[in-house]
């Protein structure tokens, strides 16, 4: 006998759109491509996990028969996007039969005791928990997320490391960002502060025990361990480039900043590895292409302690730390031969200049 259940299109769409987030779909663990589909007492939940973390999003209220499927998430989560009916129907047999604008038959995910149990993972809640706000997390997710090192030459750098800043750093750039989110020292995956940002309510319910965490709100649940590597991670040794002092500095406007790079980009070439001059003037900063095919001057809103300076550039992360910025205004501290920095509100970035033939020679 099948069992079905029934939910608006548009509810159950957002829900399989946050839940495929979830699922790593890494083709050695052959859990992370599947997505656990459970009602019961009508609530609905959708599970999905990249085995470090689990992320169930869920919803009250549906309509029909406690049902528990495990399904393909790739096919399943591309058959409910394209959908325009008013509601979906789940109907479950030998296979997942999905009714929509049409009649779809899914392959349930088996092995030779029937259909596959998600794993579940154990976690007790102690207290009340205390509160992280969604706002939060999205503008560490804008702003540090540039400095977000993409390689493991140093595993601990792919991680934000949370205490009463919250830093992110790779090889070219460091961003420290002055909030102080979890009353703490944390260091969360690069996939665990995604998830987080896929939740719906402001306040978000967390709990810490043994190295992992639980976040909760009446619809979404994430579990999952925290990012290996917290001891290692470089907090300190970054955090003195907040004490370099560096001999002049400037205000510039950020759209004029985006607006010259935009057009100076045309002019890069491959071999150029996305750096350009940068010459401090009385005037403001003349931004030039290698070959010199583009030159710009950006005007300074304000200058002090000017004193002459020629570097090179990469615009490319120069761009991402500028587009990331909070304010429309950027303060430009310069003259050091190592590097720049970027102040703005709370937000303090540091970008590493290239090594370059024309201004190693002066």
């Amino acid at each position: 006998m099948s069992k079905k259940i029934t939910i608006p299109a548009v509810k159950f769409q957002d829900m399989v759109a946050r839940s495929v987030k979830g699922a790593s779909e890494n083709k050695l663990l052959p859990i992370t491509s599947m997505m656990c589909i459970e009602m019961k007492n009508n609530v609905l939940t959708l599970t999905t996990t990249d085995t470090a973390n689990t992320l169930k999003v869920r919803a009250d209220k549906i309509q029909g028969e406690d049902m528990y499927a495990v399904v393909p998430v790739s096919k399943f989560s591309a058959l409910i996007s394209r959908i325009s009916s008013d509601s979906v129907t789940l109907e479950m047999t030998d296979k997942l039969i999905v009714h929509a604008n049409g009649r779809y038959e899914i392959d349930l995910c088996v092995d030779e005791d029937g259909v596959i149990q998600f794993p579940e993972y154990s976690f007790t809640k102690e207290g009340e928990g205390q509160i992280i706000n969604l706002t939060s997390v999205k503008n560490i997710l804008d702003i540090n997320k540039p400095c977000l090192a993409k390689t493991v030459d140093t595993p601990a750098l792919c991680g934000y490391f949370l205490g009463k800043r919250v830093i992110t750093s790779d090889a070219d750039c460091i961003c420290f960002n002055d909030m102080d989110v979890l009353g703490g020292e944390y260091l969360l995956s690069a996939e665990m502060m995604d998830m987080l940002s896929l939740f719906k309510q402001e306040k978000i319910n967390w709990w810490y025990k043994d190295g992992a965490f639980l976040f909760e709100s009446e619809d979404m649940v994430l579990y999952g361990v925290e990012y290996d590597g917290k001891d290692e991670y470089p907090a300190d040794a970054v955090s003195q480039y907040l004490e370099v002092e560096f001999p002049s500095h400037c205000k510039l406007s950020k759209i004029a900043i985006q607006d010259v790079i935009s057009r100076l980009a045309i002019f890069i070439e491959p071999y150029d590895k996305g750096g350009a001059y940068f010459t401090f003037t009385k005037d403001g900063i003349q931004v030039a292409s290698k070959k010199n095919s583009s030159n710009e001057l950006i005007p300074y809103q304000q200058s002090e302690s000017f004193a002459p300076f020629h570097c090179c550039a990469n615009i490319n992360m120069l761009k991402s730390l500028v587009d990331s910025c909070p304010e429309e205004s950027v303060e430009l501290y310069y003259g050091d031969e190592d590097c720049f920095k970027f102040t703005a509100g709370k937000v303090t970035q540091v970008m590493a200049l290239m090594v370059d033939e024309e201004t190693a020679n002066g």
